[in-house]
């Protein structure tokens, strides 16, 4: 099981267009805490290495539901809106393979579907080089 959390200040600058007044979004604080489920089936030869996964997942936002904006002058306080908490199942593959002594090639991709009725398609590949 790993459990992570994160924080991240992003930073939505936003600009009007025909040269009418700037909107300023300062920043965004946000305090998420996630937790994740998984269980995989390995199955591993000499060369080569395959891993099927599923799960579930969570997420809930302790803080940062406010965005702070001034507008014309004026400041102004909203709610973006969306689900303060998320769940979700998963399911993947990671994959590599021995191509030479000291080079594998890796992938892995990886789907989920959200609660709120969102999902997502995920993937990565590349090539290891051992030295």
């Amino acid at each position: 099981m790993v459990l992570s959390a994160a924080a991240s200040l992003p930073q939505f600058p936003l600009e009007a267009r025909c040269g009418a007044p700037s909107v300023s979004v300062g920043d965004r604080e946000l305090h998420i805490l996630q937790g994740r489920l998984q269980v995989a089936l390995p199955l591993v030869t000499t060369t080569t290495y395959v891993s099927p996964y599923a799960g579930i997942e969570g997420r809930t936002l302790l803080s940062g539901n406010t965005v702070d904006a001034v507008l014309l002058g004026q400041n102004l306080s909203f709610d973006p809106g969306g689900d303060s908490e998320i769940g979700s199942v998963f399911i993947g593959l990671n994959a590599a393979a021995r191509l030479a002594s000291a080079v594998d090639v890796y992938g892995n991709v990886e789907s989920a579907w959200h609660t709120d009725s969102a999902s997502r398609v995920g993937g990565n590949v590349g090539l290891r080089l051992h030295f």
